[in-house]
């Protein structure tokens, strides 16, 4: 088969609790999530296909990263699933990893926060823009 060259993009983060804490600790908080998210898939992609050599690659962070300030993707901190397809055919993925991370949830008191984080992922082939994967992923939480 060909070579795996893939591209991780977490195109959007929601936190429909952020009205319960001020504004810079929310764009914070997204910041924090984007670099977490980032580095977990990637370990544990790298880990999962270490067997497999040459034959996959993950397409590194910083190159995605100054690629999605060249390309002006995203303003808003939200890129698209067909602007992150684009990402990867420019820096020449053969799949990218399009993930969107949702939290919702209730913030009860000051001290007790319930919550559920959403990962929706989809696996594109870049050439066919095919989804050849797409998976729900549910983790909820309680802070007391």
């Amino acid at each position: 088969g060909k070579n795996v060259r893939l591209v991780i993009v977490l195109g959007k983060v929601d936190n429909y609790l952020s009205h319960t804490v001020p504004s810079e600790f929310h764009e914070n908080w997204v910041r924090a999530q984007k670099s977490q998210f980032q580095t977990n898939w990637e370990n544990a992609y790298l880990n999962a296909f270490s067997n497999y050599g040459d034959k996959f690659s993950i397409v590194d962070r910083l190159q995605v990263e100054n690629n999605i300030e060249e390309m002006k993707l995203s303003k808003s901190g939200i890129i698209s699933e067909n602007s992150a397809i684009e990402l990867g055919k420019m820096i020449g993925a053969t799949h990218i990893l399009y993930c969107h991370l949702s939290r919702a949830g209730e913030s009860m008191a000051k001290n007790f926060e319930q919550y559920i984080d959403f990962v929706f992922t989809r696996l594109i082939d870049i050439e066919s823009g095919t989804v050849v994967a797409s998976i729900v992923d549910a983790n909820a939480t309680k802070w007391y």
